[in-house]
């Protein structure tokens, strides 16, 4: 039987950078400028931020309210104020089980950030080879890539009219007659263009090549996936105090210290300060109904609620703290980390003319890479970027086993130091297959949490609270602090009739994406 002390935050500014720890992670560095990208920049971004006041911010108060006023794990927390028959028990539970799944698989990712900073610091990103560089040209598929892309310069078709037949039309195991014969005409009358466009072909190759032979070595991403765990659990056995506080007071700085070192160079960049028009103006036409959905998914992913985490650091809170402050405080940082990644991405697109529409995190490992090498001094920025990805993969990592070790000590009695060689060693053994088969398993999982269990976890949140919880006792939380009753009012309003509407409709949007897939 567990009988240890509840340990505290030592102070407001520690839970603010804890919370916002985990809130910080690899959505906000590739997938927020991806989404901002595609719809239409600073259109996207207010819809974005009307997204964050309606459904973020409510759902992230009423989680660590209730951390707070029971000083429980998730599911004990919702025990106790549900009772221990109320099906709302199963929100503690889901958020428990999602934080488990989720870590199995962060931690093979966070891996793969760490692989790469090896890669950065041992110039595996150096220049191409002329033997690699001659493989990758002799491969017909890269030769077909060449062909498709020097056809879509204007000079270029309006020289050879009329066009030639469409690139790959004979899509065979050798290029076709008329292939050789474009590729011929092409190093004639336009050799420059032919030799630039090869050589960006065969560095996105050779960056796709390096990222495919990793994920070969089913083995290194073990030793990674080891690894982050092992530095996982070594923080979270030290405790709140000891364990969380002291790497957050290092983690934190660090992440906010190398984005704004990246932010800095890509905006040196940018002389026409193409990136800050798009973020204030953008491109109206590519807002459409689902840049809604978009906009009501990020919010929501984005600041690790309905996984138990904000229920989970709550819970250490002091009584005097101020859960709207605070609650806040992360939602603005984690916002912020976000913009500064678009202003630190978006320059690289319109300078360097990188194609963002693949998407995906691995762009994260792909594309940017070969980019950020081409900066000044591109090699040490490039370290910095991956040190940055594994910084924010870490904060995020501890904040999930803690939820994990937490309804262990607090639900199962188990002493801390038990919670967290059992919780990590399951964990763990959970990430194997993610690291053995890349894609696959790992997928599942994502799309199972990311779009099963934390909305209906966050949509489970916003129900009780506003409508099953005794509301006085939030109340009492705004009332701590001498805040005006409207305060109270616009919560009240916001977690009863905008959260729950705005989580449905991320609910439609994961069976918009389900039943789309399934019908292609």
């Amino acid at each position: 039987m567990s009988k240890e002390k509840r340990e505290h935050w030592s102070g407001s500014l520690i839970f603010v950078l804890a919370a916002a720890g985990s809130a910080i992670g690899l959505g906000n560095l590739w997938k927020f400028p991806y989404i901002t990208w595609k719809n239409g920049g600073g259109y996207f971004v207010i819809l974005y931020l009307i997204c964050i006041l309606g459904l973020g911010i409510p759902i992230m108060i009423a989680e660590i309210a209730i951390g707070k006023i029971t000083a429980r794990d998730p599911m004990g927390a919702m025990k106790m104020l549900a009772g221990s028959k109320s099906p709302f028990r199963f929100i503690g539970f889901m958020g428990v089980v999602g934080s488990f799944i989720i870590l199995s698989y962060y931690s093979v990712v966070a891996g793969w950030a760490t692989q790469y900073s090896v890669y950065a610091m041992d110039g595996t990103f150096a220049q191409v080879s002329q033997q690699e560089t001659q493989i990758i040209l002799n491969n017909v598929d890269t030769q077909r890539t060449v062909l498709s892309k020097i056809m879509l310069n204007n000079e270029v078709k309006t020289v050879l009219q009329p066009a030639p037949i469409p690139v790959g039309a004979l899509a065979t195991q050798s290029l076709s007659l008329e292939e050789k014969n474009l590729y011929q005409t092409l190093k004639t009358q336009f050799p420059q263009l032919l030799a630039e466009t090869e050589k960006n072909v065969v560095e996105a190759r050779y960056s796709s090549n390096i990222f495919r032979r990793f994920l070969d070595r089913p083995w290194l991403l073990v030793f990674w996936h080891t690894l982050i765990m092992g530095i996982t659990m070594t923080i979270v056995l030290g405790g709140i105090r000891s364990g969380i506080e002291k790497s957050v007071q290092i983690a934190m700085p660090m992440l906010f210290l190398i984005i704004a070192v990246l932010v800095y160079n890509s905006m040196l960049l940018d002389t026409e300060f193409k990136t800050i028009k798009f973020l204030l103006h953008g491109d109206a036409s590519k807002l459409t109904a689902h840049s809604i959905l978009e906009a009501m998914g990020h919010a929501f992913f984005t600041l690790s609620i309905g996984m138990g985490v904000m229920m989970t650091y709550g819970s250490y809170m002091k009584k005097e703290s101020n859960v709207l402050t605070n609650s806040l405080w992360v939602v603005g940082m984690d916002t912020g980390i976000a913009i500064l990644a678009c202003l630190m991405i978006f320059p690289i697109i319109f300078v360097y003319g990188m194609n963002p529409e693949s998407g995906g995190i691995g762009i994260l490992f792909t594309t940017l890479p070969l980019e950020l090498k081409k900066f000044p001094m591109g090699d040490t920025l490039l370290i910095l970027f991956y040190l940055l990805v594994v910084l924010a993969a870490l904060t995020s990592a501890i904040s999930l086993l803690e939820v994990v070790v937490t309804y262990l000590v607090d639900d199962r009695k188990i002493s801390r130091k038990k919670a967290v060689l059992l919780a990590s060693l399951l964990i763990y053994l959970g990430g194997l297959p993610s690291a053995f088969s890349v894609g696959g398993f790992l997928t599942y999982a994502d799309n199972f949490t990311s779009q099963v269990l934390l909305p209906a976890g966050g949509l489970g949140i916003a129900i009780f609270m506003g409508y099953k919880m005794d509301l006085h006792l939030v109340k009492h939380e705004f009332e701590l602090h001498n805040m005006g009753k409207w305060h109270f009012t616009i919560f009240r309003f916001a977690i009863r009739y905008l959260a729950p509407v705005l989580v449905f409709g991320v609910l439609l949007q994961t069976l918009y994406l389900f039943i789309q897939e399934f019908t292609n």
